[in-house]
């Protein structure tokens, strides 16, 4: 949810709600994630990141194996965004959103392109970046299509699976949309198979 008390400071996000004519940057970055997609004419889910992306001079999207999650290279021309081919596809859309949402910050200030290790765990302390994540978010689940689906779909796990396959985000991306609805006092959890720490020696024992 925006946070309309907190103080911001760095200068390219508050370059970029001045012009938008908003105190708050969250409220800045949705609402030019809205717009992006009304640019498109994308009139329903999924909304294809690259398609969104080439409206911002994103020219090209590279998979590439890579450590990180994504990144973004200015170009002479435009920009290029490289995302790490072993995510899944869910993971990729998020990233590319990212990359995608760091275009809006471009023109504010000297820009030598991103490397992102992660995406969607940013902290609201790195601004731009948790900025990024926000705008990750709009993008792939436009509450304009999000809200009255998950509203309709009730409260449910098939919930959650089914938004993220409508709206071609991973699991995690798509629960934390679906809380920030707040329509339900909730929480989602996630859980693997895995060993304890104190069991992970046995891994290699052969008997």
């Amino acid at each position: 949810m925006a946070n309309h008390r907190r103080r911001w400071h760095d200068p390219r996000v508050l370059a970029l709600a001045e012009k938008q004519g908003v105190s708050n940057p969250e409220d800045a970055v949705r609402r030019l994630s809205g717009a992006l997609i009304d640019e498109t004419g994308l009139s329903a889910p999924p909304f294809n990141p690259e398609i969104l992306g080439s409206f911002r001079d994103v020219v090209a999207v590279r998979r590439l194996p890579m450590k990180e999650a994504a990144r973004l290279v200015p170009l002479d021309a435009g920009f290029e965004v490289q995302v790490n081919a072993d995510h899944t596809v869910g993971k990729q859309n998020f990233s590319i959103g990212h990359e995608v949402t760091h275009t809006f910050f471009a023109e504010f200030g000297a820009f030598e392109g991103k490397v992102d290790w992660e995406t969607g765990t940013f902290s609201v302390k790195e601004e731009e970046e948790y900025l990024c994540d926000v705008g990750a978010s709009a993008l792939l689940f436009d509450p304009r299509w999000f809200l009255p689906m998950a509203s309709q779909l009730g409260l449910s796990s098939s919930a959650i699976l089914e938004l993220a396959k409508a709206f071609g985000g991973s699991l995690e991306a798509t629960a934390r949309a679906w809380c920030e609805l707040n329509l339900w006092s909730c929480a989602v959890v996630f859980w693997g198979e895995g060993l304890k720490p104190s069991q992970r020696f046995l891994v290699h024992q052969t008997a």
